[in-house]
């Protein structure tokens, strides 16, 4: 029930104590990489009730992100879909995804703020020894998911993975 996802964001977004509320649904078209208009309303009516970020899940590919500015004028972000984790599935984009690096920092005004975002291009394999998440680089046999992750999250926030954690570039 959205209303009451909605009122319990509220409630938890002026509970003293507490820094930030991050929502993270289950939620989308299945394979689809655009998220639907109900995905991109519900994440909106979300950040509106104070939610500091969406970051969802569900269609087993990756999905959007974007900062989004709220009716009361705060900076708030959303990914769609981080993608697949555990999977089996052998097409490009459901054994495509990453690791999202979300930056928090406490303003000045005591109110925490997202200072930026970083990720991390990875792959699902599996073989007969399990399924394994492994970093996706430029070359090799994981060289085609790492350049789906960075047609659609770009090259400016991107991570080598020894890379240290640092999130302050500008959300995009």
């Amino acid at each position: 029930d959205a209303t009451e996802i909605e009122g319990m964001i509220r409630t938890l977004a002026q509970t003293w104590g507490i820094d930030a509320v991050i929502v993270t649904p289950h939620w989308g078209n299945e394979y689809e990489a655009t998220p639907s208009s109900s995905q991109k309303k519900l994440g909106k009516r979300f950040l509106n009730a104070g939610a500091l970020a969406v970051i969802g899940s569900h269609p087993h590919v990756t999905q959007p992100w974007e900062k989004y500015v709220t009716a009361d004028g705060r900076e708030t972000f959303v990914i769609y879909s981080l993608g697949n984790f555990v999977s089996a599935q052998s097409q490009l984009a459901r054994r495509s995804t990453l690791a999202l690096y979300l930056g928090l920092t406490r303003g000045t005004n005591g109110k925490t703020i997202v200072n930026g975002v970083r990720y991390v291009p990875l792959r699902m394999t599996s073989t007969n020894d399990g399924r394994f998440l492994r970093f996706a680089s430029e070359t090799g046999t994981t060289a085609e998911s790492y350049r789906l992750i960075v047609r659609m999250f770009g090259n400016e926030n991107r991570m080598a993975p020894a890379d240290p954690v640092v999130t302050n570039p500008e959300c995009p």
